[in-house]
């Protein structure tokens, strides 16, 4: 039996589903005005899927790092809190339980995953200030 390696590992991360209550907790602790980095870790971990992605995008060429990011607190302070949470919510809008209405489907759905892509896309471009 083949060892799979770190790229076929990071490549198939896209496949593994996000666990909604974790999604939830992250965004419960990003509302909360106290919470601190380890805490935010401390609940990205519990779910892989989350974790892989978060690393991913990371470690993207998009950042130009010259080192890996290979922790989930590193990976929140290059990606930033507004990043991490626009994530999480298109982590929940993702899963099926939030999109079972043909309404919110075609209408709500389409016009909050806009919202969500262009304030990821704003943060991305460092125009958006953590």
């Amino acid at each position: 039996m083949d060892i799979p390696s770190k790229e076929d590992i990071i490549r198939k991360a896209g496949d593994l589903k996000v666990l909604p209550f974790v999604a939830r907790k992250v965004l419960d602790t990003i509302g909360n005005e106290n919470f601190s980095i380890n805490d935010l870790s401390n609940i990205i971990e519990k779910d892989q899927a989350i974790a892989a992605r978060i690393l991913k995008i990371s470690n993207s060429a998009f950042y130009g790092l010259r080192h890996e990011v290979i922790g989930i607190n590193q990976a929140i302070l290059i990606l930033g809190v507004k990043t991490i949470r626009s994530l999480a919510l298109y982590f929940l809008f993702q899963q099926d339980q939030f999109t079972k209405s043909s309404v919110l489907r075609s209408k709500q759905y389409g016009t909050i995953l806009s919202g969500l892509l262009f304030q990821l896309r704003y943060s991305l471009q460092g125009l958006g200030q953590n």
